[in-house]
């Protein structure tokens, strides 16, 4: 689905660049272009169902709009914007701005974890850059091995192989 030329600059100028494309904006009322927008929006990657909520497709960083590609060659890739819907980028999407992060099995679960971070110390904020881990979820980002970019619920174990160095992810990446 594509979007109109007025849905177009409905998105550039009043969600993703407001501050420099706002005058540009070809809605007069500031409300209505924001609804307008994320009309656009959830027409082009409507809400997350709740099984894509609790699935890996929830291991985006959060934005205030959080956009996941569900098929296609981004399947996995995370966006602040809508995904464009075409073969060649993504062929579908889905908004996760109002998926839970944590549910209460996993906070349950992750409180009665009682594990070592001694293997996985504090990243870096070069590290971070590279991070799609969920700090709250799976905060244990694998900087080194088979499984490098991935993440954990529990600090890695070094000793296996799949990953041979990671790292903690904090408030501050």
């Amino acid at each position: 689905m594509h979007m109109s030329q007025k849905e177009a600059c409905v998105q550039v100028a009043g969600v993703e660049f407001p501050t420099e494309c706002g005058k540009c904006n070809p809605l007069a009322n500031y409300e209505e272009t924001i609804k307008a927008a994320k009309e656009a929006a959830a027409r082009q990657c409507p809400p997350c169902s709740e099984k894509q909520c609790h699935s890996d497709l929830n291991r985006c960083p959060s934005y205030e709009n959080t956009f996941v590609c569900t098929a296609g060659p981004n399947h996995n890739g995370c966006s602040d914007s809508p995904w464009d819907i075409v073969p060649w980028i993504c062929a579908e999407c889905c908004e996760l701005t109002n998926c839970p992060k944590v549910s209460p099995l996993e906070k349950t679960t992750m409180q009665s974890i009682d594990v070592s971070d001694d293997n996985c110390p504090k990243c870096t904020k070069e590290q971070c850059k590279s991070n799609l881990c969920p700090m709250q979820v799976a905060p244990y980002l694998c900087i080194e091995g088979d499984s490098t970019g991935g993440c954990s619920t529990r600090p890695w174990s070094i000793l296996n192989g799949q990953c041979q160095e990671c790292c903690k992810v904090h408030s501050d990446c």
